[in-house]
Order: structure tokens, then sequence, then C-alpha cells
């Protein structure tokens, strides 16, 4: 079944009495994948409080997101102060299936209107704990012998390293597949240069590509971060 007829039919089963239903994710993108889901996002003000729910309905695995319109402004907030529009991305992108109220109309205005403006830049105190943190885990990679835990490490390091250069470059932060959709958006040659990097590290166990590309761009916004860092002293 279609994405946004299974959506209608859901909300019309289950969310009837909701002024308002909107369908987002990535097969409302067209970017659908075999085991992509349906995001729905419900706003009532019936609601006491916010709640997520999983279904599977109409061929369809479905992730429902719950809010009355207070709730909504309230995580629109939240993920603006953390730098990952993930609700707000949902509102902006998604396609309105019922709108009764005409709430829709602002909501999906002021989604645009946050993703527009960008994150806000990190404070001299958050640039540096980041860089501290970042920094960390690079002479961690470095020092690691052991295989297994380079892959771990890598891990993390990459995705602290990427958000750190996205919101330096005033781009939001990403989780998981969205790490490198946003950097390869926002600088496709050192994304390129990463990937590769990656590569050497996981096909033939060679850690050197990934730890120069970190430093390279870490050095941009400041370089390495140790001596001299301090938080929560009297």
């Amino acid at each position: 079944m279609e994405p946004i007829l299974a959506a209608k039919l859901f909300v019309e089963s289950n969310f009837h009495q909701s002024p308002f239903a909107l369908a987002a994710g990535s097969v409302i993108r067209g970017e659908g994948t075999i085991t992509s889901d349906l995001d729905i996002v419900i706003v009532d003000d019936c609601i006491d409080r916010a709640y997520r729910e999983s279904f599977h309905a109409y061929g369809w695995p479905i992730e429902v997101f719950v809010h009355n319109e207070q709730t909504v402004r309230e995580y629109f907030d939240h993920d603006i102060q953390r730098r990952r529009p993930s609700l707000v991305n949902m509102v902006a992108e998604g396609i309105l299936i019922k709108d009764l109220g005409a709430l829709g109309k602002g909501l999906k205005e002021l989604a645009h209107e946050l993703l527009a403006a960008g994150p806000a830049p990190f404070t001299p105190e958050e640039s540096e704990t980041r860089r501290y943190i970042i920094t960390d885990l690079l002479d961690d990679l470095i020092g690691a012998q052991n295989y297994d835990e380079q892959l771990f490490i890598s891990y993390k390091l990459v995705e602290q390293t990427c958000n750190f250069l996205l919101v330096n470059r005033q781009e939001w932060m990403g989780r998981g597949k969205w790490v490198p959709r946003l950097l390869k958006r926002s600088d496709e040659a050192s994304y390129q240069i990463l990937i590769k990097a990656l590569k050497q590290l996981y096909v033939h166990q060679e850690k050197q590509p990934l730890i120069d590309w970190i430093v390279v761009e870490l050095e941009k916004y400041g370089g390495r971060c140790f001596a001299g860092y301090s938080r929560g002293k009297p």
C-alpha cells in the first residue's frame, strides 16, 4: 500500500478525533528502503503529555509521535537547544494528511524558519569541551593496538568530530545515518577523504588516514585540547 494512503487509513482508524496529522520520514521523502518505517506526527490538545508508540498496520511499520500544541513547541525548543532538529525536520518535510484547525500551516512555517536559521554556535566552553572529548578519543585511537578496540573507538570519534565540524559550519548535528548525509552536504571534499580513511581502517586495518583526517579538521577550529582544560574546579 502507498505510504500516504496507509497513513490516512491509520490515522482515521486510530486517531480519528485528532485535528492534526502529518506523515513524515524517508518514505515520504522518496528515500525509503526495505526496512523504512512510516513516521506520523499527531497533534491533539486532548492529549495530556507527549508520547510515542510503534505499530504494524496496512503493511507498514509505523512510528507515531503524539503531542498537544504545547508539547510540540516544547520539543521544537529541545531540538534547537541540542542542535539536532528531529521533530522540526519531520514537521518541515512531512505531508499534512489532516489539518482541521489550520494548525499545520503555522507549525510548518515555524519549522522551516527554525531550520533556516541554523544552530546556535558553540559557546567557548562548549567548543573547548568538545575539542577535549575529540582529543581524548583521538589519543585512544592512536594508542590502541587492538584492532577490535580501534573499530569501537573510531565510531564514536567520527560521530563526535563530524558533529563538531557541522555546528562550526552553521549546520545542524545528526545521528546515525544522518551524520554522513549532513557532512556530505556541508563539505563533500572532506566527506570523501573521511570515507576513504574509514575504508582504510575497516578493510585494511590501517588507522593512520583516519587519524590524519581528524587532526586536519580539528585544527581548523582550535586543534587539540588537553593541557589547561578544567571543569568543576572551585
